[in-house]
């Protein structure tokens, strides 16, 4: 009942407080993660998981694009979105890193597949919920509550939506911090004026 309701939010926000903490922490801030190389090391890692599939990746990486955090949580992130492409896709996997052009520390990440893609219907369930798409229906399977929830604390956006070349799903992830740390919750920010 409202019990478990409140624990559940104390949950959520000592995890909020706990994330706004660590990054305040000035080395956190001070880490410029290369994108390309982290997103090269979990695509590597997925093609052994994946290795029966023989799935063909295709990699336009920008060897300079920085991102401003964690580094963990760009693993969470892309680790999350590539291995759904590895799994939902067929043979095909399209994997973009690039800077925005005229952003200090923008970065645009872009991952595509060839796989059934994902229904019109579904987008919104899936982004708003971080739902699993496939415990609606066969398709694209997203556990995407983690990666809305950092995304969202580094002030980035995220788009998924049908890939015009491959025709599977197409997810685009944007940041655009400038030295700017990951913003908390509004409830952590009160629980931290009391």
């Amino acid at each position: 009942g409202i019990n478990e309701q409140v624990q559940r939010m104390d949950q959520i926000v000592s995890y909020q407080l706990q994330r706004a903490v660590q990054s305040h922490n000035s080395s956190a801030l001070a880490r410029q993660v290369n994108v390309a190389e982290v997103a090269s090391k979990i695509t590597s890692a997925l093609k052994k998981v994946y290795s029966d599939k023989r799935v063909e990746t295709q990699m336009s990486l920008d060897p300079n694009t920085v991102f401003s955090g964690d580094e963990r949580d760009l693993m969470e992130v892309l680790g999350n979105i590539l291995d759904n492409a590895f799994k939902y896709g067929n043979q095909l996997v399209f994997l973009s890193v690039r800077r925005l052009p005229g952003v200090a520390h923008g970065v645009e990440i872009t991952v595509e597949d060839d796989g059934a893609g994902i229904a019109e219907d579904q987008k919104e369930f899936v982004l708003q919920r971080g739902a699993r798409a496939d415990t609606l229906k066969q398709g694209q399977g997203i556990g995407l509550a983690v990666v809305m929830d950092i995304v969202k604390s580094y002030d980035g956006q995220i788009e998924l939506k049908q890939s015009q070349n491959l025709g599977g799903a197409l997810v685009t992830l944007k940041f655009g911090i400038d030295s700017v740390a990951p913003k908390t919750e509004p409830e952590a920010r009160q629980e931290n004026r009391q």
